[in-house]
């Protein structure tokens, strides 16, 4: 009897001291593993070709016209020709375009076109523009395009100067003087305005499409914007899906005229350089 019990309270021991000892060795496993499984993905770069989208073109009415009323003597609109921004799209590694307010050398509010790659950095540009000023900035940019006013699409005298050729490579010194000009006057405003090339493509796309007009705008929070509408060789708005299906191809629509939304803003979506 005394050895049964004996080796009943070994093996209790037995049993328990393997327990106590498992336990042991278990746990340092789970604590090595857990910051591994907690540890962040990477964050996605919100420089993305899929940025911007069609809006209705009566929220469009509704931001250009609040802008202008608050801003009546104030440039309303850029336009670029479709080469243009085909050639800015061409580039390697071309996520999108940057719109970024400048002042040109005379003063006058302009916008400059820099193409981004998918973290928001400048592509390169053509070095030749910049020998003359033996500059290093060396990126792609691109001129003001035809300004609003004087320039609008409804009260030009010859249409015809909203074609597709206009627009222009600038070096890079230029693009940086005009764009910092613009900061320095205006500090803390409104600095940039992001598309993706998708949202191009389907400004480009529309039938007859010349180029693209780029209008300030107010949205419904009172910020400042810009909505993309491409226009004809006429100046004139070009329909929606909508207006297409339902049989208008000849003239400008009144309302149901294709526009592209404001994109990513800077402040505070900037890009790094």
């Amino acid at each position: 009897m005394y050895i049964n019990r004996f080796e009943r309270w070994a093996l209790i021991c037995f049993l328990v001291a393997a327990v106590d000892g498992c336990t042991k060795v278990s746990t340092p496993d789970i604590e090595e593993d857990t910051p591994e499984a907690a540890s962040p993905g990477t964050v996605p770069s919100p420089f993305h070709r899929a940025v911007g989208a069609a809006i209705p073109s009566e929220i469009t009415l509704q931001w250009t016209e609040a802008y202008q009323r608050r801003y009546p003597s104030e440039v309303r609109s850029h336009f670029f020709g479709r080469d243009v921004l085909e050639l800015l799209l061409s580039l390697p590694d071309c996520e999108g375009i940057s719109l970024q307010r400048g002042l040109n050398d005379a003063g006058e509010a302009v916008l400059v076109l820099v193409p981004l790659d998918h973290e928001g950095r400048r592509l390169p540009g053509d070095a030749s523009l910049d020998a003359v000023t033996n500059s290093t900035t060396g990126f792609f940019s691109v001129d003001s395009g035809i300004i609003c006013p004087p320039n609008c699409p409804k009260e030009l005298s010859d249409a015809s100067l909203l074609n597709r050729t206009v627009g222009a490579p600038i070096s890079g010194s230029t693009a940086l003087r005009w764009v910092d000009a613009y900061q320095k006057r205006n500090p803390g405003e409104v600095r940039s305005h992001f598309f993706g090339r998708d949202a191009f493509d389907a400004l480009l796309s529309r039938p007859g499409c010349e180029g693209v007009s780029m209008q300030r705008a107010i949205d419904d929070k009172g910020r400042q914007t810009l909505v993309l509408v491409p226009l004809d060789r006429k100046g004139e708005l070009l329909p929606d899906d909508e207006a297409l299906a339902a049989g208008l191809v000849d003239g400008e629509p009144e309302t149901g005229f294709f526009t592209v939304d404001t994109g990513l803003v800077c402040p505070p979506h900037c890009p790094p350089n």
